[in-house]
């Protein structure tokens, strides 16, 4: 049985489930990186960073030209 009645302090009998709801979800990482379009072609410009701020410092260290062609974007990795 995945349940058993609780009694609560105002005595309303509820049912509390024993699996925990977290194990069963995957956890999604983001990871942020610098990309632009090549001949209508996704082509990553970096390695995946841990958070946005690092990848706008990174894009910020391009040059100015290069830096106008070149986009943040997220991906979602599943562990």
């Amino acid at each position: 049985m995945l349940t058993s009645p609780v009694a609560t302090p105002g005595g309303v009998v509820s049912s509390r489930c024993h699996l925990c709801y977290k194990s069963q979800m995957p956890k999604i990482i983001l990871k942020w990186l610098l990309f632009k379009y090549v001949d209508g072609q996704f082509t990553p410009l970096s390695k995946p960073f841990k958070t946005k701020a690092e990848a706008e410092k990174a894009r910020l260290k391009l040059p100015e030209r290069e830096r106008r062609g070149v986009a943040m974007g997220v991906i979602r990795i599943k562990k």
